[in-house]
């Protein structure tokens, strides 16, 4: 991958592994991919020469089911064959 380490796309297929996991079990989880690394370092006595790539809180799901945010139509996030009007494919 042009020389860039593979261990980022290793963390996020064993995060998607470990989240599914978790709800064929019934439990909730989400991804974190922002925390202060310094502090978890400290908290939980991680070496520093180990970087932390993300947080998997995992635990049983609220009662309440809340409506999802709305999203976008699939026309302004999927293009087939360009790119917001740039062809890519000749």
């Amino acid at each position: 991958m042009g020389g860039q380490p593979y261990y980022m796309t290793d963390a996020g297929i064993a995060a998607q592994n470990i989240m599914l996991a978790a709800h064929s079990l019934g439990l909730g989880s989400v991804f974190v991919g922002l925390f202060y690394a310094r502090k978890l370092h400290e908290l939980l006595y991680i070496p520093e020469n180990i970087r932390i790539v993300g947080l998997i809180p995992i635990g049983h799901p609220h009662d309440t089911i809340t409506e999802a945010p709305k999203r976008k139509p699939l026309e302004e996030v999927v293009f087939y064959g360009k790119w917001k009007g740039s062809s890519f494919i000749e």
